[in-house]
């Protein structure tokens, strides 16, 4: 979930400063689709950004966990006895 997050954070800055440059070059209506573009991308991370709050909220009042996603076969595994390794 948090790769969605950095991932539409980065669409979205991409596109509106793609937006400042295509009004440099003095075009009318890219602009202005580059910006809702990267707004509907902002958008998205916020979404997602709370969803992920709703997760760690559940998490720790309920104990209830939301499907985030697994990664482990891209980032080499998840590893929850980090603290019981260190002790």
């Amino acid at each position: 979930m948090y790769i969605g997050i950095f991932f539409t954070v980065q669409l979205s800055f991409t596109l509106v400063a793609a937006s400042y440059f295509a009004a440099a070059d003095g075009r009318a209506a890219e602009p202005i689709a580059l910006q809702k573009a990267g707004g509907v991308f902002a958008f998205l991370s916020g979404l997602l950004g709370y969803y992920t709050v709703g997760n760690l909220i559940c998490q720790d009042a309920l104990s209830l966990r939301f499907p985030m996603g697994d990664t482990s076969r891209y980032f080499g595994g998840n590893d929850n006895n980090v603290l019981e390794k260190a002790k």
